[in-house]
C-alpha cells in the first residue's frame, strides 16, 4: 500500500517535471528557435522571424523532420522564404525540425550517335577493331521528280 502511494507520487511528479521542460523548451522554440535544412547529409540552420517560428511549430507539431515533397505550397513558401535569410550556427535543443531536400543530380545530355562503328555493329573503341571501321553511309538523296512536260 505505501509502495502504492509512493509509485503515484512519483509517476505524479515525473509527468509534472516532463510538462514543463517540454514547455520549456516549447517556450524556448518560439522565442529563439531555428529551422535546419538538410540537403544531401550536409545540414545548415536558419532563424526564423518570431511569425514564421510560430507557423513552423504548427507544421512541425507531429513530425520532426518532412520532407520537402510533402509540405504544401504555403509551407515550401515559408521555408523558401528562411532559407533567404542567412545561415546560422545550430543549436539541437532549439531545431524545431528539420527540411529534407534531396537534390538529385542533373541528366547528363545524351550522347550523340557516333559516326564511325566496326562491321560488327559496336562503337570504335580499340585499336584492334580500328582495323575493321566501316563508314555509314549517308541517307541517299531524295530523288528528284521530272519536271512537267512540255
Amino acid at each position: 500500500m505505501v509502495a502504492d502511494v509512493f509509485l503515484r507520487a512519483y509517476l505524479a511528479s515525473a509527468a509534472k517535471t516532463r510538462r514543463e521542460r517540454m514547455e520549456r523548451m516549447l517556450l524556448a522554440r518560439l522565442r529563439r528557435g531555428i529551422l535546419c535544412v538538410e540537403t544531401n547529409g550536409l545540414q545548415r540552420f536558419f532563424a526564423p522571424t518570431v511569425w514564421q517560428r510560430l507557423y513552423l511549430l504548427w507544421v512541425f507539431r507531429h513530425f520532426r523532420r518532412l520532407p520537402l515533397g510533402v509540405l504544401s505550397e504555403s509551407n515550401r513558401a515559408c521555408v523558401e522564404r528562411v532559407c533567404n535569410q542567412p545561415a546560422v550556427a545550430g543549436d539541437p535543443d532549439l531545431v524545431m525540425g528539420v527540411v529534407e531536400c534531396e537534390l538529385t543530380p542533373l541528366k547528363k545530355a545524351p550522347q550523340p550517335a557516333p559516326l564511325f562503328r566496326t562491321q560488327s555493329g559496336g562503337p570504335v573503341g580499340t585499336a584492334a577493331v580500328r582495323r575493321q571501321v566501316v563508314r555509314i553511309p549517308a541517307a541517299p538523296a531524295p530523288a528528284q521528280s521530272p519536271g512537267p512536260d512540255r
